[in-house]
């Protein structure tokens, strides 16, 4: 399974290989372009990124214990959960 799009760049964000403090900047953890997107009353990205992480972990190994495998496919990711495969050799043009 690849998982595209998941960039994993919210405040709070947490790593065991890499150092993700920069992203506690304002500036670099804007979630989405407009300011309505998320309503009032649902959780945000990053309201619980221990959960978020360790949830990923689990589904790494759920995946791998049933002989399958999960890898990560999103040009500019800050998950270290799964192997990266390169997204545009994926779908490149010897891919067609």
């Amino acid at each position: 399974m690849y998982l595209l799009g998941h960039d994993y760049n919210f405040k709070g964000a947490i790593s065991k290989t890499k150092d993700l403090s920069f992203l506690k900047k304002e500036i670099n953890s804007q979630h989405y372009f407009i300011e309505d997107y998320i309503r009032s009353d649902e959780k945000k990205p990053g309201q619980a990124p221990e959960e978020i992480y360790f949830g990923m972990e689990k589904a790494k190994i759920a995946f791998e214990n049933s002989d399958r495998k999960v890898f990560n496919a999103t040009r500019v990711s800050y998950l270290d959960i799964f192997d990266l495969r390169n997204f545009d050799e994926l779908l490149g043009e010897n891919n067609e």
